[in-house]
C-alpha cells in the first residue's frame, strides 16, 4: 500500500473506518450499522483509536455544538491538539507537524473557522462520525456472532471517500477505488472487522483487520465511550495564542 502515510493536509490512508451502532435493532445487521451510524451525528462521545502507521487520536468531540477536545500523536516524532469552541478553533503542532519558522512549540494557533470559504467551512464542521452510515452500504456477510458482537466484512473497493474533521484537521478516513493498487485490489474487496456494543446498543469497539489487505499493515482499533456526557473544551490562555500562519492553513489544505 505504497504512499499510505500520514500527512499534516489532513489524510490518514489506507482505509480507515469509523462503526457506529444506534439504539434500534433490526434482523438485518448490515442495516443496523447503516441506520445507527446516523444516531452519533448530534451526540457527544469520546473516541480513542489506534490506526495505521501508528497514530492515535484521543479526545471528545461534540460536533453539533462544535465543540472538540482532541490530541493526535504520530509515535514519538510528532503531535497535534485540536481544541475547538464554535467557530473558534486552536491548533498546536509540536515535532515534525509544527510549522518550521511559523509557530513555536508550546503555542496554540488560532483560526476562525467562520472565515474560511462557506464550502470549506461546510465540510468541516459537517464532518462527524453520524455521517459514516453510507459507509455500510459496502459490508458484506454481517451476523450477530453473540449479545453484543458482529462480525463481518468491508469492501474497500466500493468505499468512496469520507472526511472526519477535529477542527481545520481533516481525515481522509477511506481510499477512494482508484487509490487501491491492482496488485491489492483482491484482497481490499472483503476487509474483516468485528465490533462490540453495550446494552443499548451503543457501539464501545471495532477492530478493522487492515493486515488483510496487505502484509506489513496493522488493525485499526476504535473505542467509543462518554456517550452522551457533555464535551468540556478550554480555551487557551491568550498570552499562549498566535494566529495561525498562513503557511500552515496552506499546510492543511486550507
Amino acid at each position: 500500500m505504497n504512499g499510505r502515510r500520514l500527512a499534516i493536509a489532513g489524510f490518514v490512508s489506507a482505509g480507515m473506518i469509523l462503526l457506529a451502532f444506534g439504539a434500534q435493532v433490526s434482523q438485518r445487521p448490515s442495516e443496523d450499522l447503516q441506520v445507527a451510524a446516523a444516531h452519533l451525528g448530534g451526540t457527544p462521545l469520546r473516541v480513542r483509536m489506534t490506526t495505521l502507521a501508528g497514530v492515535g487520536i484521543d479526545g471528545a468531540m461534540d460536533i453539533a455544538h462544535h465543540r472538540i477536545n482532541v490530541s493526535l500523536v504520530a509515535g514519538e516524532a510528532a503531535s497535534l491538539s485540536v481544541r475547538q469552541i464554535d467557530m473558534d478553533c486552536y491548533v498546536m503542532a509540536n515535532g515534525a507537524f509544527a510549522p518550521s519558522g511559523q509557530a513555536p512549540d508550546g503555542r496554540w494557533m488560532h483560526l476562525d473557522l467562520a472565515s474560511l470559504p462557506a464550502r470549506t467551512r461546510l465540510q468541516l464542521t459537517g464532518a462527524g462520525p453520524g455521517q459514516l452510515g453510507t459507509m455500510f452500504t459496502t459490508a458484506a456477510n454481517v451476523t450477530k456472532v453473540g449479545p453484543r458482537e458482529y462480525t463481518g466484512s468491508l469492501d474497500f473497493t466500493r468505499a468512496s471517500m469520507y472526511r472526519m474533521s477535529f477542527g481545520p484537521i481533516s481525515l481522509a478516513l477511506v481510499a477512494p477505488p482508484d487509490e487501491v493498487a491492482a496488485d491489492l485490489h483482491r484482497n481490499a474487496v472483503s476487509v474483516p472487522f468485528t465490533a462490540t456494543t453495550d446494552d443499548h446498543h451503543r457501539l464501545t469497539g471495532v477492530v478493522i483487520d487492515v493486515g488483510a489487505v496487505a502484509d506489513g499493515l496493522d488493525k485499526v482499533t476504535l473505542r467509543y465511550s462518554d456517550i452522551g456526557v457533555p464535551v468540556d473544551v478550554q480555551r487557551p490562555p491568550a498570552s499562549m495564542v498566535v494566529p495561525m500562519p498562513a503557511a500552515f492553513q496552506h499546510q492543511i489544505g486550507l
